[in-house]
């Protein structure tokens, strides 16, 4: 059941990903290009030529961005959702709005001179931060699709337990690299964030002990106690990483 679950989420938060992060970026650089056609032909901040569409630069960014970002958004989502609202409505509004604060960091980078060569700035951010918070609750809603769909058994749960395991040891490495490694993803990760996010983990891991036998309420209260604590600092320190690239941009 735990590795059911654990799976249906990294799943959704995959597709959500490649959708929204992958191919809503290739739309939303087109929609760029059109409203800054005298910069054809120019190279962007990742040294790619603007107006140029290719193949293989759609395959790299749905992979290095959808892929990626979907693997990050599934592992935020398998943490967070433990201390989220049942009710399906409020938890994908939050969702989104938890997306947006802790992982627009990874596009809105003020070092990003893309920012300052297209205009107009304040609809371009807008738009990708909207991608992100798209596929924040596009991640929840397919969580709880997914859970009424996916094969239940003995079988399945030991299926989903290895291709749990297998995808557990390069997110951690991504997310660590995200949040703590300078240049790794951007210039100035955010590094309070990443200590939260570790505070929700181990909250959402106590809260697991409803899977086992012994049920253990006390770890399963304790465990929402301090995950909604890491998920509140994960939303004010979120909160003031964006503001302060914000800031910068304007």
């Amino acid at each position: 059941m735990l590795f059911r679950s654990v799976f249906s989420g990294g799943l959704a938060g995959i597709a959500a990903g490649v959708i929204f992060l992958g191919l809503g970026s290739r739309l939303a650089m087109r929609v760029v290009t059109l409203l800054n056609s005298d910069a054809r032909g120019t190279l962007t901040d990742a040294e790619q030529v603007v107006g140029a569409v290719t193949f293989g630069g759609t395959v790299a960014l749905v992979i290095f961005i959808g892929l990626i970002g979907g693997l990050l958004s599934g592992v935020f989502w398998v943490v967070i959702r433990e201390h989220l609202p049942d009710a399906l409505l409020p938890r994908t509004a939050l969702a989104g709005a938890i997306a947006m604060l802790v992982g627009s960091f990874f596009v809105i980078e003020a070092s990003n001179t893309d920012f300052m060569l297209f205009t107009p700035v304040a609809f371009n951010v807008a738009m990708f931060m909207l991608l992100i918070g798209l596929s924040g609750s596009a991640t929840a809603i397919g969580d709880s699709v997914l859970q009424h769909r996916l094969p239940t058994g003995a079988q399945a749960g030991i299926a989903y337990g290895l291709l749990a395991g297998i995808v557990a040891i390069p997110a951690v490495m991504t997310i660590v690299s995200a949040y703590f490694v300078e240049g790794a993803f951007v210039h100035n990760p955010p590094r309070a964030v990443g200590v939260f996010l570790g505070v929700a983990v181990v909250g959402t891991l106590l809260t697991w002990a409803r899977y086992t036998p012994w049920r253990m309420p006390l770890s399963i209260k304790l465990g929402r106690w301090t995950g909604t604590f890491g998920l509140g600092g994960m939303l004010v320190f979120g909160r003031l990483q964006l503001m302060s690239e914000l800031s910068d941009i304007f």
